[in-house]
Formats: structure tokens, sequence, C-alpha cells
């Protein structure tokens, strides 16, 4: 398996899609990253098993559609999570918005569960069902 990345690493890659990462947040990426590449051995989560690329393409486009779209606070759906993207790197960023992951699939909401409990994302819920739900 590929080394993850350092915090000062995550903290350079997340900088060239314009957020900021402080140490915490860079803290949480990796042990979001060294989850997310556990689980994915045995539950299909993602494709993107590099370590830096995972901090790109999931964490950093989440974080510029974030940025993008000006989310401050109240409350965001993310629907067919998956593997939590985008949802739970805003809930990482923006502690004041109330952030539900919306995932049908059994095995993915239970890896939702366990990052939100690993990561003590208070503001994240997993909602296991379909969105029409």
């Amino acid at each position: 398996m590929n080394t993850l990345p350092s915090t000062t690493e995550i903290q350079r890659i997340l900088a060239v899609y314009g957020y900021t990462a402080g140490i915490d947040y860079a803290e949480r990426t990796r042990a979001y990253v060294d989850l997310l590449l556990r689980w994915n051995r045995k539950v299909a989560l993602t494709t993107v098993t590099e370590p830096q690329e995972v901090v790109k393409f999931h964490f950093g486009e989440s974080l510029f559609g974030m940025i993008t779209a000006e989310v401050q606070n109240g409350r965001l759906a993310d629907l067919g999570s998956g593997a939590g993207f985008p949802g739970a790197p805003i809930a990482m960023a923006k502690p004041v918005v109330k952030v539900t992951l919306v995932e049908s699939n059994g095995k993915k909401a239970a890896f939702l569960n366990e990052v939100r409990r690993e990561l003590r994302l208070e503001n994240l819920t997993v909602h296991h069902g379909r969105a029409e739900e």
C-alpha cells in the first residue's frame, strides 16, 4: 500500500483547490484517507487508491465545490453519498453546517458511520436508506 501523505503535504494539495487547511483538518483528512483505503479492500468505496490522489480528487474537489457554492451555514444533504464525498469533507470544514449523508448501500452506510465516529463529526448524520424515504 502507498504511504499516506503528511499533514503538510495534505495542506499543500488542498491549497491548490483554494482551501487553506489547518493542522486539525489535515490530520482528520489523513485519518479519513487511512480509514477509506482500509475499508476499500473489502467494500468497493472508490477506484482511486493512491493516497495523494484521494486527497486531490475526493477532498480537493469537494472543498472546491464548497468554496464555489459559498457554503456558509445551514443544512446540506449528500444524496447517494458512497464514500462520503462531497458531504463529509464539507462537514469537516464547516462545523456550523448540518450535513446528512444519504446512502442506500448498507456497507457504505456502515463505513460512513465509522467516519462520523472516528473523526468525531457531531454535525454529520448518516441516513441508511433512499433519498425518497
